[in-house]
Parts: structure tokens; sequence; C-alpha cells
């Protein structure tokens, strides 16, 4: 399948010109999308970190554990328990995502959840070495997505009350942090979060996860698009790039889609493949922005939506903005 250069259209362009001029602004939009400097809306927080002149560095900050919560408990019991599986998160960044699929798998799955192993990839150093220390700095907003009725049922949530304390366990910065930060100042930017303007001590804190009966959890450093290589020995493969896929547009908007051309082709021997992307890609793949409809490309390359209703039967609260976000490879 050929792929028309997504940055040959004009409103890409436009968006790059103005991008280059207006970056001491404290506003910038992209079409309909729109985020302040101060960052205080947290569903446009991930594209305020896209078009910051500092994205790279604040990233880290974006990233939330459960923000995902409906679409990593519809992961977890789409996967049969008894098949091993991989879950790969694709732009890691702190760990977040990945320890979240690895709760989510537990609670599922219980002691089968040996059979998932989860692999975290991110292109910055400075992240894995974060990742790999096993904490977290979290405030009350991740607590709020663990207990937001919209996603988990209100009788048999997994992470509301003890749920939470189950798995995360307060604690003090990590050893291994304070050598990231004297290699890499910059990190500072993780004890610090401008969406609840808050730092350590005082709103947040570093948390240390419960990896007791968790699945395998690994992180390395590298490239998202070269990284697609399914684990062997896994039945089952999901990919996972929310809201971290987006940052592709900053330099080639093709490697979006070529992201999908490219599981396709490694995971032809695969039972199932799925592919989770977040609310910022769902923006953009269901918009015009780019000149046309990027799901439609997705959906050639044989990659639909998974059944709202079957998410129902599975018992996923806020099953159809899950369905939304998951895609399902037809191997034929």
């Amino acid at each position: 399948m050929q792929i028309q250069s997504i940055g040959s259209y004009n409103s890409y362009n436009n968006y790059q010109n103005s991008l280059n001029k207006n970056t001491k602004q404290k506003t910038q939009s992209f079409g309909s999308f729109s985020a302040d400097a101060n960052a205080t809306n947290q569903d446009d927080y991930a594209f305020y970190t896209l078009i910051h002149k500092d994205y790279f560095k604040m990233k880290g900050s974006s990233t939330r554990i459960f923000r995902e919560l409906s679409s990593e408990l519809a992961i977890a019991k789409l996967l049969n328990p008894k098949e091993k599986s991989e879950i790969k998160i694709l732009g890691s960044a702190d760990g977040s995502e990945a320890w979240a699929y690895a709760i989510a798998v537990k609670e599922a799955m219980g002691d089968n959840a040996k059979n998932v192993k989860v692999k975290g990839v991110d292109i910055a150093p400075y992240m894995t070495e974060l990742s790999n220390t096993g904490c977290l700095v979290l405030s009350s907003i991740e607590k709020d997505y663990a207990n937001n009725e919209i996603f988990v049922s209100h009788d048999k949530s997994p992470l509301k009350g003890k749920g939470w304390h189950k798995y995360l366990t307060k604690t003090e910065r990590p050893e291994q942090f304070n050598e990231t930060l004297k290699k890499y100042p910059y990190t500072k930017y993780i004890e610090f979060d401008p969406v609840v303007n808050k730092t350590i001590g005082n709103g947040l804190e570093w948390y240390d996860v419960n990896k007791e009966g968790l699945p395998d959890v690994q992180f390395e450093c590298g490239d998202m698009r070269k990284s697609i290589k399914p684990n062997n020995d896994a039945d089952n493969q999901v990919y996972v790039i929310a809201n971290s896929a987006a940052y592709l547009l900053q330099e080639n908007p093709n490697d979006f889609i070529k992201l999908f051309m490219d599981i396709k082709e490694e995971n032809k021997n695969k039972k199932d493949v799925y592919v989770v992307v977040g609310n910022l890609e769902n923006r953009f793949l269901n918009s015009s922005v780019m000149g046309f409809v990027m799901s439609s490309h997705i959906n050639a390359l044989g990659f639909e939506h998974v059944s709202d209703k079957d998410l129902k039967k599975l018992g996923i609260k806020g099953s159809q903005e899950a369905a939304s976000k998951i895609y399902k490879l037809k191997n034929e």
C-alpha cells in the first residue's frame, strides 16, 4: 500500500511554519486542537507537551498511570489468560503505562498473569533509567483516574480504595534517580507537574510499585519506529502507542501510518494482534486536519476496531471509548 505524503498538505506545512514562529506565544493550536501554556486542562496536556519548544524534556510529565484505564482493562480481558502474550508499550516514558497494563492483567487473569510479558520502549535514555527504578512520581490525579466510575464497575473496581494501596506504596526518591539527575539535569521536571502545579512533598510523591504476582515488566531504550519486532514466543501481541506516537508528527507524519504497516508485516503468524492508541492519536486519526482521515489508511491495512458489544460482555465500563481506541489486525 502506498501512503500519500502527509507532509505535502498545506495544513501540515502551515502548522509547522506557525509552530516555528510562535513557540513563545502562550497559546498554540493545530486545527481544532488547542492547548494553553498553563496546561490546566488534563485532556490537552499531552498535546501541550508536543507543541512546547522544550517538549522532549517535558514529555515524561504527560504520562499518567491509569489514564487509559478502560483500554487497559479491555486488553487484559481480551487476551486469553492461558496463552502467552506480550504487551509492548511504544514510547513508554516513565513506565506508568507499562505498570498500568501489568496491574490490569494481574486483576483480570490472577495467577495466569505469568503468561504475559510487558515491555516498554522509549527513545530517551533518562526515561529508560527512570522506568528501571520501578518507581513513579504520582499525584491525586492518578488516583482519580483509578477511581473513575465511568471506566470501572462501581462494585468490581480493581483499583478503588485499598486496590490503589495494594499496588502502590509511598517511598523516597530512588538512588538510581539521583544518578540519572546528575547526568540529565533536566530530569528535575519529573518532580514538578505543571498540570497540578505541585512538587515533591507538596502534592507529588514517589511511589514504589508492588511487583508481586505481576507480569514480567522490562524496559529498554530505543526508537518506537524500530521496535516493532514481536516476541517470538508469544501467541498474541499487543502494541500500545497511546499518547506517544503523536510525537512522530513533529518529524515525519508518514511514520505514524508506517507503524501499522510494520506491525502487520511482523505479526503474520500471531493469533491475535491488537494496537491501542490514546486520546490524542484517536483525535488525529478521526479528523481531517491532515487533509484526509488517517483512520481510512489503517482500515485499508486490515485493522478494525474491536466490538463495543464484545467489550460490554466482558464487563468493560466505558466500552464505547475503549472500542474506538483498540484496533485488531485481521490476519488471513
